[in-house]
């Protein structure tokens, strides 16, 4: 009996096929670990802008519901977030609010400008 072995068609894998395998495989793997990072950056980002949002709102709608006679500038802190206003003008009186988020060098800011028309008494 005789044992041909021929080079056209391998029974297995050869190592270096393995390792050409494995550098592919763990450069996929540090993609995704490197986009994960990107992508619990981004959320944090927007939980805080969708906070700084809601505060400025929140804000706003308590300062028009005290009606004209009550709109002074003023100034709020609940723990990183800081809230701070302006009241310019006669008629039309603006509104300037400033919310602003900073946590040891991370610092976020949105500002929301509202124009108040005061309407004659009838």
């Amino acid at each position: 009996m005789s044992c041909r072995y021929s080079a056209a068609a391998p029974d297995g894998f050869a190592l270096v096929d393995v390792i050409v395998a494995v550098v592919i495989l763990s450069i996929g793997v540090l993609g995704l670990a490197a986009t994960t990072s990107v992508v619990a950056a981004n959320m944090r980002a927007s939980y805080i802008n969708t906070r700084l949002a809601v505060s400025a709102q929140a804000r706003m709608e308590r300062l028009l519901a005290g009606g004209p006679e009550h709109l002074l500038p003023g100034d709020r802190q609940h723990g990183p977030l800081r809230v701070r206003w302006s009241v310019t003008g006669g008629d039309p009186r603006e509104i300037e609010l400033v919310v602003e988020y900073r946590t040891g060098s991370f610092a976020r800011a949105d500002t929301l400008i509202a124009l108040l028309h005061l309407l004659p008494d009838l």
